[in-house]
């Protein structure tokens, strides 16, 4: 899709979404490449559970505090599920561990395909070895290797939707594409015609 400047929705609203104008500069934070159309951020999961081991402070995870934090006890594994919303088209997953900083992780394609309603994470804290962050798709392949402890504070999904007009601006690149593919198409087989009948 083409560049276009987008609405942008975030976690600094508490009550829900609130237009921000971003700007990343700082080093250590990702820049989302989503700079098209409206991107939607959720901070609760649809469903959240521990999935084996235990946790201190568990609730802290998804209590919308970007400053408090669970951890393994000594070692601890969540399964996260975000379900869809129909017209996104693809995510980024926003997470906070040991190290501190904010991370905005783009979510691979296969992870994002696996599931037509769902994405299905995994976050384990272990030990003393850190936090480990992965997405499923048919295995789970992981995304972060946390460099800090293995405090897991928080984590949230944005999510990338086309406007209207970006969709019909998209709809309208591919129908040109096709119309000059079939043009092209048309002028190699006239161009053949006419070196077959020269043989």
């Amino acid at each position: 899709m083409k560049s276009k400047n987008r609405r942008f929705f975030g976690p600094e609203n508490p009550k829900g979404f609130l237009k921000l104008k971003i700007i990343v500069s700082m080093i250590g934070i990702l820049m989302l490449p989503m700079v098209l159309g409206l991107i939607q951020y959720q901070e609760t999961a649809d469903s959240i559970s521990i999935s084996s081991g235990s946790w201190i402070d568990y609730s802290n995870i998804f209590d919308g505090d970007w400053n408090t934090y669970g951890k393994g006890g000594p070692t601890g594994v969540l399964d996260i599920t975000y379900y869809k919303p129909s017209d996104a088209i693809e995510a980024i997953w926003r997470l906070k561990d040991g190290d501190g900083i904010i991370t905005n992780l783009t979510l691979p394609s296969d992870c994002w395909s696996h599931y037509l309603d769902r994405i299905r994470f995994q976050v384990t804290s272990a030990g003393f070895t850190g936090a480990y962050w992965d997405c499923y798709n048919g295995a789970w392949q992981r995304i972060r290797n946390g460099p800090g402890g293995k405090e897991i504070y928080e984590e949230g999904i944005y999510w990338d939707i086309p406007t209207k007009e970006e969709i019909k601006e998209e709809e309208k690149t591919e129908k040109e594409e096709e119309k000059q593919e079939d043009k092209n198409t048309k002028e190699e087989e006239k161009d053949q015609k006419k070196e077959d009948k020269g043989k």
